[in-house]
């Protein structure tokens, strides 16, 4: 897991071929990003993509724990703000993985990390996380990108 200042990224393109796309796609979109709608967009032909979301944030009661086999997750909020819980892989105990969906359920005690606009997060296969947590005892709109970028 990475988790560092957008100021940054440019520092991790090295890790993976397609993460020069990703950030290509985001500044293509850099201004716009608020107004682009929910949906998935391509950022390459060799499989990655973007997936533009909106919910409200949720209490940790209400979240798991997930990985992916298939896919690296770069996760930046573009408005809004919530709480991630983070774990290892090899200490959770796995519950199922949908290969549809490249969606693994795990349960374990995360620890939390805070994204905001300011900062991203990175997960691989190997990484534990659990997205769209609320940050205090109110939900609240959130808007994010999640890079998908293919393994």
């Amino acid at each position: 897991m990475i988790y560092d200042s957008l100021n940054n990224f440019s520092m991790y393109l090295c890790l993976h071929p397609h993460f020069a796309d990703a950030r290509a796609f985001l500044l293509q979109h850099e201004g716009s990003l608020p107004a682009l709608l929910p949906g998935s967009f391509d950022i390459n032909s060799s499989g990655a993509f973007a997936s533009i979301n909106e919910y409200e944030s949720k209490p940790e009661s209400e979240g798991f724990l997930e990985y992916h086999r298939k896919f690296i997750d770069i996760q930046i909020i573009i408005e809004g703000r919530e709480k991630i819980g983070i774990a290892r892989k090899d200490c959770c105990r796995d519950r199922g993985y949908l290969a549809k969906k490249d969606l693994g359920k795990l349960e374990g005690t995360p620890d939390f990390i805070t994204l905001d606009t300011s900062n991203f997060a990175i997960f691989f296969p190997q990484d534990a996380h659990m997205p769209q947590i609320s940050c205090s005892e109110q939900r609240e709109r959130v808007k994010k990108v999640v890079l998908k970028i293919p393994l």
